[in-house]
């Protein structure tokens, strides 16, 4: 029932939880303080694996070495009670922080996705984008990369290969003129990323 509670997101059902619990158990199991320690412990077990199933990797919110320090300090029944509820608020409250954070992310990285499709031409950098989004630049690659899956390096010239792509089908332009088109002063440097992006040289495109 607690691991439900903890999935959902629901603290306050978590709480009934514990502390229903807590009083039920037979007093015997509070009478030396390692049956309270072996219980906190237990509790640890569940919560990773609940997290883990949420995709969450609870020794990223509290290491368990820094948990099996404070478990040894439980020897009433009271702080074994006061230790779960604690564990749950300080994870509840990180999974919160972290969804919004994810959400911000998703705006900030679709707000860059939407430059590069309408700037593609351009010479963009990352730093330039970090500055627009007020982020610095390794941060923005880190997050740029958890949303979409690649570099911001990779996104941008997957775009302008697939456009290159489009003009060369169309046929009215020269390839020189094509690179400069999607952002390429160099035009053998352009042949060599999309030779290597689509498999084929530029000008063997229509031959296919």
């Amino acid at each position: 029932e607690l691991s439900d509670a903890v999935k959902q997101e629901r603290k306050d059902q978590a709480i009934r939880i514990v502390n229903k619990f807590m009083p039920n158990e037979q007093e015997s199991a509070y009478s030396l303080p390692s049956h309270l320690q072996t219980i906190c412990k237990d509790l640890w077990v569940i919560l990773t694996y609940s997290l883990y199933d949420k995709g969450v990797n609870l020794e990223e919110i509290v290491d368990y070495q820094t948990a099996s320090r404070q478990i040894e300090k439980v020897h009433q029944k009271e702080q074994c009670q006061q230790w779960i509820l604690i564990s749950i608020d300080l994870i509840l409250s990180r999974i919160q922080q972290e969804e919004k954070e994810n959400i911000r992310h998703k705006q900030t990285v679709d707000y860059v996705i939407e430059y590069i499709d309408s700037h593609y031409h351009e010479n963009l950098t990352l730093n330039q984008m970090a500055e627009k989004v007020f982020l610095s630049r390794n941060y923005l690659s880190q997050i740029f990369k958890k949303v979409t899956g690649l570099s911001f390096n990779q996104y941008l010239n997957n775009v302008r290969m697939e456009k290159a792509k489009y003009l060369i089908l169309e046929g009215h332009y020269l390839i020189y003129e094509i690179a400069e088109k999607v952002g390429y002063k160099n035009t053998p440097y352009f042949s060599s990323m999309f030779k290597k992006y689509t498999g084929v040289n530029p000008t063997d495109l229509l031959k296919q």
